[in-house]
């Protein structure tokens, strides 16, 4: 048994030495060429050379080789958890594998802690990537679960790409939310130009959706604090097509003090 752990400790030394050398001198595709017959098992492989070879094949946007060296793969030395979450779920999607990606991403989500950085970068990638395939359902069940976990330096992105979600199904009323919640996130002062841009958003959706007082009034704010020409023009015409609501709604979606920009 002694005999057999050294030999196999000595395999993994030399093939880590081997893919990291080719890998050195740019040799990135021979490396792949030549453990590629050991992909059936990949338990042949030192899991630092798996590790590397996987990488290897990720940059060169070969998911399915990634994948077939990653597999099974625990959390490598120096890579965040959470971010080999989304590594794996990002080749997952893009090798084929919708419901394996989704499934991954899902676990992500289930502790319900805060993500660093990076992940959280990476999980808002894949969920517009997803969007950009044509599953909307999917990419907005991935980012409801993403929202409370993204962080500050994600939320604001979150919500605009929710609330493009919920304004192409004509879902207009939470996308009004969905814009406003991103335009007030972080308190900036004075607000920047997505906060505008968000602003506008949630003002159009909330006309559409029959709240136009609400609509009014975010257009008039609008009006008395964006510097845009072209947002200026919007909420003026936007505006003057505002006719005194008349309908089974209050016209108001929002208390006044969210109505009138107060976080």
């Amino acid at each position: 048994m002694r005999r057999s752990g050294a030999r196999q400790e000595t395999r993994f030394s030399a093939q880590l030495q081997l893919a990291f050398s080719l890998y050195q001198d740019g040799l990135d595709q021979a490396a792949l060429q030549v453990f590629s017959d050991e992909h059936a098992a990949p338990e042949g492989l030192d899991p630092q050379a798996r590790y590397l070879l996987g990488s290897i094949a990720e940059a060169r946007d070969a998911p399915a080789s990634a994948l077939s060296f990653w597999q099974g793969l625990a959390t490598p030395p120096g890579v965040g958890a959470e971010e080999w979450q989304v590594r794996l779920a990002v080749m997952q999607w893009r090798a084929g594998g919708n419901e394996a990606a989704a499934n991954t991403m899902r676990a992500l989500a289930k502790p319900a802690k805060p993500l660093p950085a990076p992940a959280a970068s990476r999980a808002l990638a894949l969920s517009r990537e997803i969007l950009g395939a044509g599953k909307p359902d999917l990419a907005e069940e991935l980012l409801v679960a993403l929202l409370p976990l993204a962080g500050r330096s994600h939320e604001r992105d979150t919500l605009v790409t929710l609330g493009g979600i919920a304004e192409s199904a004509a879902r207009h009323a939470p996308a009004a939310d969905y814009f406003l919640r991103a335009a007030l996130a972080g308190e900036r002062q004075p607000p920047d130009a997505l906060a505008l841009q968000a602003r506008l958003a949630a003002a159009r959706n909330l006309a559409r959706a029959g709240y136009k007082d609400d609509a009014r009034a975010q257009f008039q704010w609008l009006l008395g604090n964006s510097k845009d020409l072209v947002q200026l023009e919007i909420a003026r015409r936007e505006l003057s097509g505002l006719q005194e609501f008349v309908g089974p709604n209050s016209g108001r979606l929002l208390d006044p003090a969210a109505a009138r920009g107060i976080p």
